[in-house]
């Protein structure tokens, strides 16, 4: 059996932010769209390391994950 191994979101931004390359915190369209539903997360992540959040793809990428995330899982309701 193999076993994946993850780092958490919170170390990996730390791990960014703290690198000294960072100019900002850029975050996969699930991780910014999951930060960005707990209310403030986003402005306190900013305020911590001061340097701006940003989601990989913009704008048009969150919403293509949202949209795509979404069909997803209707299709799976629907089976």
């Amino acid at each position: 059996m193999l076993m994946t191994m993850t780092t958490p979101l919170s170390d990996r931004i730390s791990r960014w932010a703290t690198s000294g390359r960072a100019t900002k915190i850029l975050l996969h369209p699930k991780d910014y769209w999951t930060l960005s539903r707990k209310e403030g997360l986003i402005d306190k992540i900013e305020k911590q390391y001061s340097l701006p959040v940003v989601c990989l793809g913009g704008e048009e990428g969150l919403k293509k994950f949202i949209k795509d995330n979404t069909r997803t899982n209707k299709d799976e309701e629907d089976s």
